[in-house]
């Protein structure tokens, strides 16, 4: 998409042509990591939790345990993410958790729980 305009200098015959082009916009996270509340909340809205450990770079055996000691859905998406938070420690960003939430299909959840803003990006030519 762009958009394109012609600026006139001092009414004059001078004239400075602009274009400006604007691409997909740039995504900023959320600084630092999830809290307790969050991940409350976001382990009440995950149904695949064992794809997310993996897109959280956990390993088999790891979810493999939350598996077999934690009944529930809700309960081993929450385990799995403080399983997540310990073992990646300062890693365990909204940036890492976005990353993972994209690979499994929910960028809902990266909106609701991740994002920060969108920046457009603009770029301009001047043409005199």
């Amino acid at each position: 998409m762009f958009w394109a305009g012609r600026l006139r200098e001092n009414q004059g015959t001078k004239s400075l042509n602009v274009i400006l082009y604007f691409s997909s916009a740039t995504v900023v996270f959320r600084e630092g990591r999830p809290d307790t509340e969050e991940i409350l909340s976001l382990a009440h809205e995950m149904k695949n939790w064992k794809q997310l450990g993996r897109a959280l770079r956990l390993k088999d055996p790891q979810l493999d345990e939350i598996d077999d000691d934690v009944r529930g859905l809700f309960e081993k998406s929450y385990a799995m993410l403080r399983k997540w938070m310990e073992t990646r420690g300062s890693a365990a960003t909204y940036a890492e958790m976005a990353r993972g939430l994209e690979i499994v299909g929910r960028r809902d959840l990266i909106r609701n729980f991740c994002k920060k803003c969108e920046l457009p990006n603009v770029y301009f030519e001047l043409l005199i």
